[in-house]
């Protein structure tokens, strides 16, 4: 934590002319809350070194993490101006795109990005989000497909498949994803949960409570795994599983987490 910052800013001091520290240490600045300070350092680079590729990366990463959409947008496009036809950059631009809710510009990125990199699993996994979003469910599910085809045991694409299946009653095939993600990541509560949510509408109510429990064990302070396990131990059909007790106090810490 603070250590952290106080290395990071010994560093830069020790290597002013290093353009890597000084990165480092804006990152640093604005993970806790000197975003002002972060900014000033990274303009200043830029006054130094404007052709530099890295420093128009880190502008780009410290609007995205501020949730300055357009801004982070404009500066991964001159990092691109700096290394032109860079897959990776327009899948940035049409993640920003997508961010502020312009679906179809992030497609047409992602088209783009796909059309010099086809290999690109997680390209392929987002767009499909997109599509998700959009309510084209089969162009979703084909883009999810190729994902998982390019990139077997990809949890992100599994599970965004799964719950696509899920919500279509197709519960085994959503079971089967949910399986082949927690075998190539056994910690991910998301697939946990989402197995969990098809064994309780399945009114496997045992195996759903397992998995909730594990989610919970993986992830104790998630909003969305706590009010999912409160929300169970409250409602259980079954008397047995039911706590009222421990619900509350569950339902509580996620209220706080949020």
């Amino acid at each position: 934590g603070r250590l952290a910052l106080a290395y990071a800013r010994e560093s830069a001091n020790e290597m002013p002319s290093e353009i890597r520290p000084q990165i480092l240490l804006s990152l640093a600045e604005q993970r806790f809350g000197n975003s002002m300070r972060a900014e000033h350092i990274l303009y200043n680079l830029l006054g130094k070194n404007p052709d530099n590729l890295d420093v128009h990366l880190a502008l780009a990463r410290a609007n995205e993490i501020s949730g300055h959409w357009p801004a982070a947008r404009a500066w991964y496009s001159k990092a691109l101006s700096l290394k032109p036809a860079d897959p990776a950059l327009i899948s940035k631009i049409a993640l920003m795109y997508w961010l502020e809710g312009d679906a179809e510009n992030a497609i047409a990125e992602f088209d783009k990005a796909l059309a010099i990199n086809p290999q690109d699993a997680a390209a392929w996994n987002d767009k499909g989000i997109i599509f998700l979003a959009q309510g084209k469910g089969k162009q979703a599910l084909l883009a999810f497909d190729q994902a998982i085809t390019l990139k077997p045991g990809y949890d992100d694409a599994l599970l965004n498949r799964a719950n696509y299946n899920a919500s279509r009653g197709k519960y085994q095939k959503a079971l089967a994803d949910c399986d082949a993600g927690l075998v190539a990541n056994p910690n991910n509560a998301k697939l946990l949960l989402a197995r969990g949510q098809i064994y309780r509408d399945q009114g496997k109510l045992s195996h759903a409570l397992v998995d909730f429990e594990q989610a919970y064990e993986f992830e104790k302070r998630d909003p969305h795994v706590l009010n999912e396990l409160a929300w169970f131990l409250a409602t259980c059909p079954r008397k047995d599983l039911r706590d009222g007790h421990r619900a509350v106090i569950l339902a509580e810490r996620g209220a706080i987490s949020q």
